[in-house]
C-alpha cells in the first residue's frame, strides 16, 4: 500500500523555515561567540571605559597570536603578534568608530581595551576574541552602557513660572505646589524631591518626548517650612546626580504678643510708657493700641534687625475714669489670613479719694426746722480704698466708724493723697 504524500501547507512551511532560521542564529552566535546578554559595564559619558579581556593561558609555551574586538559583531580593533609582527605587535582600529580614542593594553591582568573619552555612540556589545598558539579561541562579552546625565532640573510654580532660588512668599496654612522638569538623560533618570535632605512624596509623569515632570504638593504650610530648602534631584548613575534647590518663604502670623506693664498700678494724671512686643510675624507685624473700641495714638514702633520682633512704646496719661478699663496691644499681619493676635491688660489706676456729701436720704430738706435732728451721708470713691475718713466741725476733728453722722465736714485719705468736702 502506497503512502500518501505529505501535503505542505503554507503554515507548515513557515514553521519549518522559522525553526531552521532560529537554528542558524544559534549556530552563528555559538560559532562567533556573540552574546548580547554579557556583563554590563556602565560608564559616565566623557569618562574612561576599561573593557576587560582575559588573554592569559595555563598551557606552557602558549601565547596570544591575535586579539580582535567586535562592536555589535563588527570588527573595530585588532592586536596582531603573528609573523612579521611577532616582535612589535600591530594595532589596528576602525577610526570611523573609535577615532583615536582607543588603545589595547596587555600589560594589565586582565588586559583592557581603553576608550577615552567615551562617547554616547560607543554604547553597545563589545566582544573580545583571543586566538592562542595552543589554546582554543576564547570569546568574552561586555555590554557597554554609556550614561548621559540629565540636564539641570528646572522648578516651576503653580503658574508655570520658573523659580530661580526662592519660592513664595506663601501664606501660613496655605499650600505649596511646585513641579520639577527634567530633560534628557540616558538611561532615563530617577527624579526625587528632598526637604532639608529628607525624601518627600511626589507624583512623577513621563511625557512622550522623554521629559520627566515631578510634582510636589505640601499642604498646611507651617513655621517648619519657613526657609526650608527643597531639592529636586535627578540621577541615572550611582552617586551622581544633578540638583536644583529652592528656599521657601512664608507670610507668618504673629506668634506671641506681650505687654511688659502687666499688673503694675499707675497714678492718675501721670505719664507712663508701656511697651508691647510682637514676635514671629513675617513680615514684621504692625502694632496698634486700643482702649476698648478706641484706637490710641502717641506710640512708636521699631523692628529688630532679623525682622523677628516688633516693639511699640505707648505714651499714656491715665485718668481716674480709665481705672478698670482694658488696654489692648494688637499685632496685625495683613498679608496672611487670621493674621491678628492681641493681648490686653486691665488698668489699675490709683487716684485720690473723691467725696460726695449728701443730706440723709430719709430727710426732706424742705421740712427741716430748728431743733430737728439731721444727718449726712458721705460717699467715698477711691483707689486704693480710703484707709482714713475724718469728720470736722468748727475745726474740731473726730473719727467716725459710721457712714451716717451729724457732722458737716469730712476728709478721706489714701496713699495717693487726701480730699476734703464741706456741707
Amino acid at each position: 500500500m502506497e503512502s500518501s504524500p505529505m501535503k505542505c501547507t503554507p503554515l507548515i512551511l513557515c514553521l519549518i523555515i522559522g525553526i531552521l532560521h532560529l537554528q542558524g542564529i544559534e549556530a552563528h552566535e555559538h560559532s562567533d561567540g556573540y552574546r548580547p546578554d554579557g556583563d554590563i559595564l556602565r560608564v559616565l559619558v566623557n569618562n574612561s571605559a576599561q573593557i576587560k579581556c582575559d588573554v592569559s593561558s595555563n598551557l606552557p609555551d602558549d601565547k596570544v597570536l591575535l586579539v580582535v574586538w567586535y562592536k555589535n559583531n563588527l570588527p573595530i580593533y585588532s592586536y596582531d603578534t603573528r609573523g612579521a609582527h611577532a616582535g612589535t605587535p600591530s594595532h589596528w582600529r576602525d577610526e570611523e568608530v573609535l577615532e583615536d580614542r582607543a588603545v589595547f593594553r596587555t600589560h594589565k591582568e586582565p588586559a583592557e581595551l581603553i576608550i577615552s573619552p567615551v562617547k554616547e555612540k560607543d554604547a553597545g556589545n563589545f566582544r573580545c576574541r583571543v586566538d592562542f598558539k595552543l589554546s582554543q579561541t576564547r570569546n568574552s562579552n561586555v555590554n557597554l552602557e554609556v550614561v548621559v546625565p540629565p540636564h539641570q532640573p528646572n522648578i516651576y510654580n503653580e503658574r508655570r513660572m520658573r523659580i530661580d532660588s526662592r519660592a513664595g512668599p506663601y501664606e501660613e496654612g496655605g499650600s505649596l505646589e511646585v513641579t520639577c522638569v527634567v530633560y534628557g538623560g540616558s538611561p532615563p533618570p530617577t527624579v526625587t524631591w528632598l526637604m532639608n535632605g529628607q525624601l518627600q512624596n511626589s507624583v512623577v509623569d513621563y511625557t512622550y518626548d522623554g521629559t520627566i515632570n515631578s510634582k510636589l504638593v505640601v499642604r498646611n504650610l507651617s513655621r517648619i517650612h519657613q526657609h526650608a530648602v527643597y531639592t529636586c534631584q535627578a540621577s541615572n548613575f550611582h552617586k551622581k546626580h544633578v540638583a536644583t534647590n529652592i528656599t521657601i518663604e512664608l507670610y507668618l502670623r504673629p506668634l506671641l504678643v506681650e505687654i511688659s506693664f502687666n499688673n503694675q498700678p499707675m497714678s492718675a494724671d501721670r505719664k507712663y510708657e508701656i511697651e508691647c512686643q510682637a514676635i514671629g510675624s513675617r513680615p514684621p507685624a504692625k502694632i496698634t493700641w486700643w482702649m476698648g473700641n478706641l484706637e490710641m495714638h502717641g506710640h512708636s514702633q521699631k523692628v529688630t534687625e532679623d525682622g523677628n520682633a516688633s516693639t511699640s512704646i505707648l505714651s499714656i496719661t491715665p485718668t481716674r475714669e480709665d481705672h478698670g478699663k482694658a488696654l489692648s496691644c494688637r499685632a496685625t499681619n495683613e498679608l496672611v489670613r487670621n493674621g491678628i493676635r492681641e493681648t490686653a491688660m486691665k488698668l489699675n489706676v490709683f487716684f485720690i479719694p473723691t467725696l460726695q456729701l449728701d443730706l440723709g436720704s430719709n430727710l426732706n430738706p424742705e421740712d427741716i426746722e430748728e431743733g430737728d435732728d439731721v444727718y449726712f451721708e458721705c460717699k467715698v470713691h477711691a483707689n486704693p480704698a480710703a484707709y482714713k475718713v475724718v469728720w470736722k466741725h468748727n475745726l474740731a476733728q473726730q473719727q467716725q466708724q459710721q457712714s451716717k453722722t451729724n457732722m458737716a465736714e469730712h476728709r478721706a485719705n489714701n496713699i495717693e493723697g487726701n480730699n476734703d468736702n464741706q456741707a
